[in-house]
């Protein structure tokens, strides 16, 4: 079995100036709603009209499983997508274009392809209540891991999902990747990572990489249904003896609760065994606010 994956890049046209580069990152306030609008399960008090096994339980609910060994083994569940945002640059002027990506994986990705899509024409159109102000959708596309698009849908309604193009974590996490000594990360939205109840003012790799396994392994097994047989208490013994070999970190409070480590960070170790997990965590984030644009990095060299 595996764990799939899909991606989507949502195209939206600006209506008018925004002044904020953390505009579309408010986004987080709106999605519920739409997604529970999109569902048909949707009230007044932004609940849930569905019973246990309504998707948006399933989206929202990260409960916990009732089998005493997945506990043990797993902490609270992740959501079961994500979206990629980046900052507006100064700004945005109306009549401009940006792009935000969303990410489903498990039963997301398989079971519940149309309601996210439709909870994205609520979420960029015209609704007054749950739309994100300031921009309109203008057309969703399906992106491959080569990253080539198929077009799926428009403002106009119709999803066309034929043929959407799936991955796995076993793409990743089975590839054979060489041997690497050395790695940079460039970390472009806030990344949080916790220890003791305060939040790291510095990323090393240890904690990095143990938040990347719980991630990685918890949507695995509470939306994909599969328990990696990677070795994960040896993967965090060897990770304690990764090092950061140069940090230009800086903390940053964007508002609303986006704080957070950005900037870059080379390690130096033994990275071998580390380098699917961090090609995977390029998609899927790491720490704190992941599931709406928190923790994006990318790896540089």
């Amino acid at each position: 079995m595996d764990t799939y994956l899909v991606q989507f890049v949502v195209t939206l046209e600006i209506t008018r100036k925004l002044s904020s580069p953390y505009h579309l990152f408010g986004l987080k306030k709106q999605f519920p709603s739409a997604f529970r609008l999109a569902v048909g399960c949707y009230d007044s008090k932004d609940g849930c009209l569905g019973g246990k096994e309504c998707p948006c339980r399933q989206a929202f609910g990260q409960e916990l499983s009732t089998d005493p060994s997945l506990l043990r083994r797993h902490q609270k569940p992740p959501t079961p997508f994500l979206f990629d945002i980046l900052p507006l640059q100064g700004g945005a002027k109306a009549g401009s274009r940006v792009e935000v990506k969303l990410l489903l994986a498990g039963s997301a990705a398989t079971a519940s392809v149309r309601i996210y899509l439709e909870s994205l024409l609520h979420l960029f159109g015209d609704n007054p209540i749950f739309a994100v102000k300031g921009v309109k959708l203008s057309k969703i596309e399906a992106l491959s891991l080569d990253s080539s698009r198929s077009f799926i849908g428009d403002s106009s309604g119709k999803l066309e999902l034929s043929a959407i193009p799936v991955a796995g974590f076993d793409e990743f996490l089975s590839a054979s990747t060489g041997i690497s000594s050395s790695i940079t990360l460039l970390f472009s939205t806030p990344l949080r990572l916790m220890s003791a109840g305060s939040p790291l003012r510095e990323i090393p790799f240890a904690p990095l990489a143990g938040s990347l396994f719980r991630r990685i392994s918890s949507i695995a097994s509470y939306y994909g249904g599969v328990e990696l047989d990677h070795d994960f208490k040896w993967l965090a013994d060897m990770s304690r003896e990764i090092r950061c070999s140069s940090s230009a970190l800086e903390w940053v409070n964007w508002g609303s609760g986006l704080q957070g480590l950005i900037g870059e960070a080379t390690y130096k170790g033994d990275l071998t065994g580390f380098i699917p997990f961090l090609k995977l965590g390029e998609l899927l984030h790491a720490g704190k606010g992941a599931s709406y644009g928190m923790g994006r990095y990318k790896i540089l060299r």
